[in-house]
């Protein structure tokens, strides 16, 4: 029997790397070759799975993506792919030419190489399934409605000068789609029928590492405060969140990032932990509050481990569009740039810690979450399609 070849190509960045962790694991306990493009940082994970990591050169994003200003070519830059990133690609896989590709998306060149080599692919996603047609009904925001619109513009433009016909990349096309989030969570979530699978519970069963342990907190509750690996927020979101907690009777669990200095909190009171290079969903388990900038990976991780969660979004309209959705489902409490403050944070982490009411929703969203399609269900779709489509 012939040993098929799947090719991940996944964007660089946790939130779209880290869900497909069981999903490799899987495939590759199935007996399929599994090879994985991505950047230096994942290659030790990925290759314990037993996977063949394929690293391409460090994509570098302008500052000004990171600090999540509204400048709408910030956000292209982060999809437009590079001549030297799909040639690198292009000259692997013409090389050891995969069955079936599957890509990232927001890594628009694996749907370039896919189509160079006249290879099947399918799209898997960190983020909500859109319509085009209903995009007004999924999201309210004018402005962000309208980003949304141009970035889609602006891909199929990117397709184009590649040599791929424009396939409406942002949307939902009614081919088979992977997205990665607990379909509870989808916005007009009636919109999308049986092309699409809603795989909510691979975010949180990512496998563990013995690289961290837990602390001995005193019977004190567990506050988890985290930034974001694509809206990066410096020093003085975590100072801010340090004034707010320090008083509290908590254990404080500062998740600085990989960008951190770990030495500016050589000072803090013993009550606070600072962790780095940490995937959550270890610490999750012991975390009675998630304070953090309300992505969608980060949410469906905290819903799988049934914990509340205090958002801000800084002003940024993709945080503010899913800091609503979060707040309106009852599972947290959203801040908006306006109302973020270390009194406000303050105040309704007590909130969140004492509402027993929320804290049962919570629990009826993790039961639902915990139902959800992971990696096995996942496995199994794939290989549907594969022999839908005439392989195997």
């Amino acid at each position: 029997m012939k040993k098929f070849h799947i090719a991940f190509i996944s964007y660089p960045f946790p939130a779209f790397v880290n869900p497909t962790i069981p999903l490799v694991s899987t495939l590759i306990r199935r007996g399929y070759r599994v090879s994985y493009t991505t950047a230096d940082a994942f290659v030790t994970r990925i290759a314990s799975l037993g996977a063949e990591v394929i690293t391409f050169p460090p994509i570098k994003l302008d500052k000004k993506f990171h600090e999540a200003t509204e400048d709408a070519s910030a956000i292209q830059e982060f999809f437009s792919p590079t001549v030297e990133l799909v040639s690198k690609m292009l000259e692997f896989y013409e090389r050891h030419r995969p069955d079936l590709i599957l890509h990232s998306n927001g890594a628009i060149w694996g749907h370039i190489v896919a189509a160079r080599l006249g290879v099947p692919s399918i799209q898997f996603h960190s983020f909500f399934a859109l319509d085009r047609d209903n995009l007004f009904r999924q999201i309210p925001d004018v402005t962000f409605r309208q980003h949304i619109s141009d970035l889609s513009t602006h891909l199929d433009h990117l397709l184009e000068e590649h040599g791929v016909a424009s396939n409406d990349f942002l949307f939902n096309n009614g081919k088979f789609t992977i997205y990665f989030v607990p379909k509870v969570l989808q916005p007009a979530g009636e919109l999308f029928g049986s092309n699409c699978i809603f795989a909510g519970r691979c975010p949180g069963e990512q496998s563990y590492h013995e690289n961290w342990q837990r602390q001995d907190t005193g019977g004190r509750p567990v506050v988890l405060v985290a930034t974001s690996t694509m809206y990066v927020r410096g020093i003085e979101y975590f100072k801010m969140c340090v004034d707010a907690l320090r008083e509290l009777s908590l254990h404080v669990i500062l998740s600085i990032g990989d960008g951190g200095d770990p030495a500016w909190y050589d000072t803090l009171p013993p009550h606070f932990e600072v962790v780095q290079h940490i995937p959550h969903v270890q610490i999750l388990p012991y975390v009675d509050l998630f304070v953090f900038l309300s992505g969608t990976i980060s949410t469906a991780e905290a819903l799988y481990h049934g914990v509340p969660m205090l958002v801000t979004s800084h002003g940024v309209k993709e945080l503010e569009w899913q800091g609503d959705n979060i707040d309106s489902l009852g599972i947290g409490i959203h801040l908006k740039k306006a109302d973020t403050s270390a009194a406000a944070i303050r105040h309704f982490a007590n909130k969140l810690l004492c509402d027993s009411a929320l804290h049962n929703r919570v629990r009826q969203f993790q039961k639902i979450v915990r139902r959800d399609p992971g990696a096995e269900e996942v496995a199994n779709r794939i290989e549907e399609h594969m022999a839908e489509i005439g392989i195997g």
